[in-house]
Order: structure tokens, then C-alpha cells, then sequence
């Protein structure tokens, strides 16, 4: 995607990716929970440091970042937010300088049987979710 829109190699890269809050928590939220309990891990990176190093390296930094999020962190999120509180929206998160992982490995959607057209083949977005970075991932079980 840096290649593909020519960023300049000192541009400061931002990837998202949506992480469960659920089991991070302590105590953990009950499994019948009902709501969102996710949060946005951010790892910048220059534009050169993504074309320029390994695959491995970027999902390296990826992974620490996925690692660090942890019950205080989450309650310090929650802390902040309540003191000043906002809604993210697409336009702040979607640009050409940022990479937006999203869904869940755990979520089995090509699980789901619909009894008048069977099992999915394939899952599409609505239009509120298109963008250029976006990354969705859904595991084919």
C-alpha cells in the first residue's frame, strides 16, 4: 500500500488494528456480555522502515504492540475517555498514511449456515467500511 500510493519515504505510517478488550480485562467480561469492548492499537512506523526492512520486522513491532495491550492499559483508555470523551470516525482513521487491520480470527464467519442460501462463499463490506487501507481478516475454516 506504501509502495502503491508513492508516500514519501520520511511520512510517519499509522496501522490500526481493532483489538477484543474482553480477555484482557481482569476480571475478564462475562462471556453474555452484551456490547463493543474494543480498542485501537497504534504503532507508528516511517514509510521507508515498512519497504525497506522485513516482513518479519513490521509484524515483530505489530505483535509487541497487540502484546502491551493489557487490563491497566485498557482502564487508562477508559479513564481518559470518560474525562474527555469522542467518537471516532472514518475519516480520522482512513487516510493514505494509515493501515487499518480489522475483525476478528476468532469470529468463524464462514461458520455461519443461513437456511435459505447456506454457507457463506464470501464476505462483503457495507460502504461505510471502504477504504484504501482497510485490512479485513476472516479466517477460511
Amino acid at each position: 500500500m506504501v509502495r502503491a500510493n508513492h508516500v514519501p519515504h520520511n511520512q510517519l505510517i499509522t496501522s490500526y488494528i481493532i483489538a477484543n478488550n474482553r480477555n484482557r480485562l481482569n476480571p475478564p467480561l462475562p462471556v453474555n456480555y452484551f456490547g463493543n469492548c474494543i480498542l485501537a492499537i497504534i504503532t507508528k512506523l516511517k514509510a521507508t522502515e515498512l519497504v525497506e526492512n522485513s516482513f518479519e520486522l513490521t509484524a515483530s513491532l505489530l505483535h509487541q504492540s497487540v502484546v502491551s495491550l493489557s487490563d491497566k492499559s485498557v482502564c487508562e483508555f477508559v479513564k481518559e475517555w470518560l474525562e474527555s470523551p469522542f467518537c471516532y470516525h472514518h475519516e480520522d482513521v482512513h487516510d493514505y498514511n494509515s493501515i487499518a487491520f480489522e475483525h476478528s480470527p476468532k469470529f468463524n464467519v464462514y461458520g455461519n449456515e443461513f437456511v435459505v442460501i447456506g454457507k457463506l462463499v464470501v464476505v462483503r463490506t457495507g460502504p461505510g467500511n471502504k477504504a484504501v487501507e482497510a485490512v479485513f481478516c476472516y479466517p477460511r475454516i
